[in-house]
């Protein structure tokens, strides 16, 4: 850039190209630099309009000017989206933060206020924290927990209750689990994604914004243990702890392999293989440990409380998509077949057979909620409320 240019002049330039607000909050971004950790505002921009842009700052303007004239997002020009009053980065890995997913975590907001009221839960105890170790998010070992002082030499109070613990699948920026583990820092939060590169964004927006949050890689629960839902070197990490909430390392935990031919089918019954049981299998009286198979639903205690899932749900087919936005968007976390309800149909059938959790809350478009509801009552949960895109449902078994 040759020329000198005052921010007014610029936006006088390029206010008709696009739209006002979204001139401003570009010209905002790229004269950011100059103003450290803290960001310029539209009241900086109207009392300092005659400031002189440098040429660094007229070319990033320019490129950002010409992206949104192509139509991408505004979420991805500027790297980041509101959500629930705070501020996510997101990349072009993950779908954008939208308004109506605020909704979702409203639901699931209940329901931890709820399962917090039942026996058991930490609401309304001042000293539910003292079962855990304030700097470390880790279960106290009885001799400990039994103790009528904590560390600090402070009195313990109730020392029976739990942590509502919440598993996300599909996690995308963060934005669902993090917003859950700041507004209830008391839960217990796990997330995952199948993509290695939206846990990267997910969990740089948990360490920003200081929420504890357990991150792993999984094509939905399929790298979840059945009896301890979460992979064994999590579970061993989360006992060493972490200043910040948040488990190392982040690498993908391989599936087990298919046993599913193999003549000593003991394997199958492992509780910590996530794998289908062939019919002549899941027929047989007997599970590996002697016990008789076809009771062991009826005391099942899920090990999750919640799971709450925004998966693919739209169908490509579908003829009123605003394809404008949505072709920006990363496809692996858009589209879906089975009128866009393959990836919760698939879900639906992990949680059945693994029993993980006694309520779920699904993010889909009002127009799929009864036929979502049919494919959960086939597996074993009973829709309880709607409310725009969010369905909760209740695990009752079969």
């Amino acid at each position: 850039m040759s020329s000198e240019i005052t921010l007014r002049e610029w936006l006088e330039q390029n206010k008709n190209k696009i739209s006002g607000l979204d001139a401003e909050l570009i010209l905002m971004r790229a004269i950011r630099e100059r103003f450290g950790e803290e960001r310029p505002d539209r009241s900086w921009l109207v009392a300092h309009d005659e400031a002189e842009m440098t040429d660094a700052e007229q070319l990033l303007a320019e490129k950002m000017l010409q992206r949104r004239q192509a139509g991408e997002p505004m979420a991805y020009i500027l790297g980041e989206k509101e959500f629930f009053g705070r501020k996510f980065e997101v990349s072009k890995n993950v779908l954008i933060p939208r308004p109506e997913t605020e909704g979702v975590v409203e639901l699931v907001l209940g329901l931890i206020d709820r399962e917090n009221n039942a026996p058991g839960g930490t609401k309304n105890n001042e000293k539910a924290e003292a079962l855990y170790n304030p700097s470390l998010d880790i279960e106290l070992p009885k001799e400990v927990e039994n103790s009528p002082k904590r560390e600090d030499g402070s009195e313990r109070g109730e020392e029976n209750e739990k942590k509502v613990r919440v598993l996300e699948v599909g996690t995308g920026s963060g934005c669902i689990a993090v917003t859950l583990a700041l507004e209830r820092p008391e839960i217990e939060m796990i997330t995952l994604d199948i993509s290695q590169e939206a846990l990267i964004v997910a969990r740089k927006n948990a360490i920003k914004l200081g929420a504890k949050v357990a991150f792993w890689q999984s094509d939905l629960l399929q790298q979840v243990k059945n009896s301890g839902v979460l992979p064994e070197e999590l579970d061993s990490s989360r006992q060493n702890g972490d200043d910040r909430g948040i488990v190392e390392p982040l690498k993908e935990n391989k599936p087990s392999q298919d046993t599913k031919n193999n003549e000593k089918a003991e394997a199958l019954y492992n509780p910590s293989l996530d794998i289908e049981l062939p019919k002549e299998v899941e027929n047989s009286p007997k599970r590996e440990d002697g016990s008789e198979r076809g009771e062991e639903n009826e005391n099942f205690e899920p090990k999750i409380d919640i799971l709450v899932a925004n998966l693919p749900y739209v169908d490509e087919k579908w003829d009123w998509l605003d394809r404008k936005t949505l072709d920006f968007e990363p496809k692996i976390a858009l589209f879906a077949e089975q009128n866009g309800l393959e990836a919760y149909q698939r879900l639906l059938g992990q949680m059945n057979y693994q029993k993980v959790a006694k309520w779920a809350v699904f993010e889909v478009d009002p127009c799929q909620h009864t036929e979502l509801a049919k494919m959960a009552r086939e597996n074993g949960f009973e829709m309880v409320e709607t409310r725009g895109f969010g369905m909760v449902l209740k695990f009752v078994g079969r």
